[in-house]
């Protein structure tokens, strides 16, 4: 057993994380925490996860203060107005980062932004008035 888990910790450092492959191509020098979490929330609005994944965790290795990071993700998942599970599960990964001592508790953070950029769940408009126009008043 014991040798089965050398192996597989020394293949592993063959592979890249789809994380990584995500930010490879992404540069974030000299861009203040302000312009990340602008760019953060356009990138998730536009259902790109490697842009949203990149932009996260640039922001989340700038050490800048989380607070505005864990503001901008609320906001962004309350835009998706037509499915209520958003703002659920991003509320639930920040109460977990909250309770989490390990040093991977910062995946969460980057969790809740992947998750927002990669699955939509009811696509279509994100403001409730156009929403109701559309299929209640037509």
């Amino acid at each position: 057993m014991a040798n089965f888990v050398n192996d597989v910790a020394r293949s592993d450092k063959l592979f890249t994380t789809m994380i990584e492959q995500e930010c490879a191509a992404f540069a974030a020098h000299g861009r203040t925490p302000e312009a990340l979490l602008r760019e953060l929330d356009e990138a998730i609005l536009a259902y790109d996860v490697p842009r949203t994944t990149a932009l996260a965790k640039a922001y989340l290795e700038s050490g800048a203060d989380l607070t505005p990071y864990r503001q901008t993700i609320a906001v962004t998942a309350c835009k998706f107005q037509d499915d209520p599970h958003n703002q659920k599960i991003t509320h639930s990964s920040f109460e977990e980062y909250a309770a989490n001592s390990t040093h991977l508790k910062h995946r969460l953070l980057l969790a809740s932004a992947r998750l927002l950029a990669g699955w939509p769940k009811m696509p279509g408009e994100r403001d409730c008035y156009g929403r109701f126009m559309k299929e209640w008043k037509n």
